[in-house]
């Protein structure tokens, strides 16, 4: 037996399906079961976003510049370079 944790953003449409197939398959196995946790912190800091407009902008100006094209890609160990890890 073993125990598989996985993180899952809820509200996205691939999401959906994958826990949809996971609960439906869940309940026609004895081998399967599945427990839902919340992360501790996630609402909170969703709602701290959603409520500070500077963050909004600089969420919405990072995402327009991706769009154009203006953006950069990191590799992993630049970004954890970048970051001091």
């Amino acid at each position: 037996m073993a125990t598989y944790t996985i993180k899952i953003n809820e509200k996205s449409k691939k999401a959906k399906t994958f826990i949809k197939f996971l609960t439906d398959y869940a309940q026609t196995s004895e081998d399967i079961s599945i427990k839902r946790e919340r992360v501790p912190g996630a609402v909170k800091e969703t709602e701290y976003i959603m409520s500070s407009p500077a963050m909004l902008e600089r969420i919405r100006s990072a995402e327009k510049h991706m769009k154009e094209g203006k953006g950069r890609e990191y590799s992993l160990d630049e970004l954890k370079k970048k970051m001091g890890l």
